[in-house]
Parts: C-alpha cells; structure tokens; sequence
C-alpha cells in the first residue's frame, strides 16, 4: 500500500534514513511513536492519518531535484554564496555574501577573503554531493557537520 501526502497528493518513498520522503514536497512522514509526539486524532476519521513533519518545520530542506556539486561550487566561485542558494541555502548563501561584501568595503580582504572564498566553493561542493546522494541538509549546515 502507498501512502500520499495530505499537503500534494504525491507518494512517498523510503529516504537514505530509512524515514519516508514525499516525493512531490519533500515532507518526511514521522510516526508519533519515534517523534514522541502524541496522537492528534480527536476522531476516528483521521486516527488512520499519518503524521506528516513538513520540512521548514524540522530545519530540513526539502528535496525538489537532483542538484550537482559541480555547478554548486562554480557557482560559489563567481558569486560567493550563490553555490548556498541554489541548494536551497538561501538565507545562509545571502549571509556569506553579505560578510564578504562587509569585507571587501572595510578594505581588509586579503588573504582572509581567498581563504573565505576557498571554504564557500568547498561548501558548496561537498553539501552538493549530499544532496546528490540523496541526503537531506538543514538550511544552516556547513559542510563539516555531520547532521
């Protein structure tokens, strides 16, 4: 039996977790028992219904479509923080590019600036592999956290 999302009407499927994953928004379908959350069925017409976490509730970002490392780090390359927006990073991705703008009007870029450069290509890069292999991000993770 399939089980449909409420919010799309679209299936879910097993994610790399083991938790299902909508397939049309990227919601998680959790059961109250692993979540510990208690039943809200005030019915019996909805007692069957799955709980559904949606994924700006849980920090996850919700998998839309395969995203490519390759053209992550380009573009954190061209414009520091766009790698971060296009794998949905968007607040973070505005944030980098803010510091380094901060950074390039106090005139005290330098090395420091390079060094930034090189570890948002890296974030990019790497948080594009996982995305690319299916794995979930949360919108502030970096690239050396695990979860």
């Amino acid at each position: 039996m399939q089980l449909t999302c409420n919010k799309c009407r679209s299936i879910y499927r097993p994610a790399s977790d083991g938790v299902p994953v909508c397939v049309g928004c990227g919601d998680q379908l959790l059961s109250s028992v692993a979540n510990g959350l208690e039943a809200s069925a005030t019915d019996d017409s909805t007692a069957d219904k799955p709980t559904v976490v949606h994924a700006e509730d849980s920090g996850l970002l919700p998998v839309d479509s395969p995203k490519s490392p390759g053209l992550a780090a380009l573009l954190s390359f061209l414009l520091v923080g766009m790698g971060q927006i296009y794998l949905g990073q968007v607040e973070k991705g505005l944030c980098m590019l803010g510091v380094v703008l901060l950074l390039i009007m106090s005139a005290a870029s330098g090395p420091l600036g390079l060094v930034i450069l090189l570890l948002n290509v890296l974030d990019a890069f790497l948080l594009g592999r996982k995305v690319k292999q299916g794995q979930r991000i949360r919108k502030w993770q970096l690239f050396f956290q695990s979860k």
